[in-house]
């Protein structure tokens, strides 16, 4: 026997509702209704499908979009033969039938694991059952009051409140907690989804920036270094001699003729040199310049310096900017932040520049063999071509 024949053989038309009634208009009054209810039964076609599939134990498609399914199909094939009933016994059939419905639930609530089933708790919802139970129940006990004595089928009243404490009630509990267990794992589902998110993210970052015990557990953690404007005890060092030193950008000599001449600043035998060439980052003078020349502002270009024979590195200083003049520094882009990487990815620094013309003083005091300083950041520039310049590194 179907899950579905079991519960209606427990309905009122099927157990007190068989019972003939001494007085003749309420003997005919259940006659009509137990005939209603069974051409209904008998009308069943693709209820009972959906109805059992709704019960089996490990049923995937036990949801929302199931409930809704079993309610279209009420509509169907349960309710026209039900529609030709008196507002009264119209209103004991449907009962009739939302209590099949609770029986469907209850064996459901049983089935394991089924109080922490979203699914589940969302395929109750949607039955919407406590509310359609006292809908029905109110309209009922209305039309009720309102019949002859007579008429009224006793035995009715006394199934509606057993089932209304035996089942209804409790099944309007367990399904409310199961909902209220099924928001809180969603909200923890939700929870543990953004804090996986955010631990990825925190590793990206981590990565990207050098920064947190992630970096340094990958050996590549940058720890912050502080560019000072005034390093009282720089001149106890001695400058460190520089082997050879390059850019992995330079801004091409567009534009860098003297009109008035014809001839292009640094024409050496009719060969011009870059004004912006990476040779002005250590020529002793602070006011030529080197500049990249990509069109993201130099973002992840590097200045490369080899140590002679390898030497204690106290400061790196570096003078910001493109500081041929006053207005030529706010014109183009200054670094403001970089990365100071020393021989290897293991010992690498984020470090913060002031925009400021004045020298930075960076304080190492590593041995060092070779390093790099890579542009992260900058301050833009007012001219609007986001050219990045640096005027002098100097080692000490």
């Amino acid at each position: 026997m179907d899950r579905l024949t079991e519960f209606i053989n427990q309905t009122w038309f099927r157990t007190d509702g068989k019972k003939k009634l001494s007085d003749p208009e309420a003997e005919k009054q259940r006659e009509e209704l137990v005939k209603a209810q069974e051409k209904a039964v008998s009308n069943l076609w693709d209820l009972p499908f959906s109805f059992n599939i709704a019960l089996e134990e490990k049923n995937i498609e036990r949801t929302s979009v199931n409930a809704q399914n079993l309610l279209d199909l009420y509509k169907k094939e349960i309710a026209p033969p039900l529609s030709k009933l008196d507002s009264r016994l119209k209103a004991m059939a449907e009962l009739d039938w939302i209590v099949v419905f609770y029986r469907a639930l209850e064996y459901i609530s049983r089935i394991h694991g089924a109080s922490a089933d979203q699914d589940a708790a969302d395929f109750a919802h949607t039955l919407a059952l406590s509310s359609k139970f006292d809908t029905t129940v109110s309209e009922f006990y209305l039309l009720e009051r309102r019949s002859p004595e007579n008429i009224r089928m006793k035995s009715f009243d006394d199934w509606l409140e057993k089932s209304r404490t035996e089942l209804v009630v409790p099944q309007n509990r367990f399904w409310k907690r199961a909902e209220r267990t099924g928001e809180t794992i969603r909200i923890l589902k939700a929870s543990a989804g953004l804090a996986v998110i955010a631990a990825i993210i925190y590793v990206i970052a981590s990565i990207a920036t050098g920064m947190g015990p992630i970096a340094r557990r990958l050996g590549i953690h940058y720890p912050k270094l502080v560019a000072e404007e005034d390093m009282t005890d720089l001149g106890d060092y001695a400058p460190v001699k520089i082997a050879d030193f390059n850019a992995s950008s330079i801004l091409l000599d567009d534009g860098t003729v003297d009109q008035s001449s014809g001839k292009a600043e640094g024409d050496v035998d009719g060969h011009p040199i870059a004004r912006f060439t990476d040779a002005n980052l250590m020529d002793g003078n602070i006011h030529t310049a080197w500049a990249e020349g990509e069109k993201n502002a130099g973002y992840d270009k590097r200045l490369y310096f080899n140590v002679d024979a390898k030497a204690m590195v106290h400061y790196i200083v570096i003078y910001s900017g493109n500081q041929e003049s006053e207005d030529s520094f706010k014109e183009y882009n200054r670094p403001k932040a970089v990365t100071l990487r020393l021989d290897s990815a293991n010992k690498s620094y984020r470090i913060h520049l002031k925009d400021t013309p004045d020298p930075q003083y960076i304080r190492v005091d590593e041995t060092v063999d070779r390093f790099w300083i890579i542009i992260d950041s900058v301050y833009r520039g007012s001219n609007g071509e986001n050219t990045t310049c640096v005027s002098e590194v100097e080692v000490y």
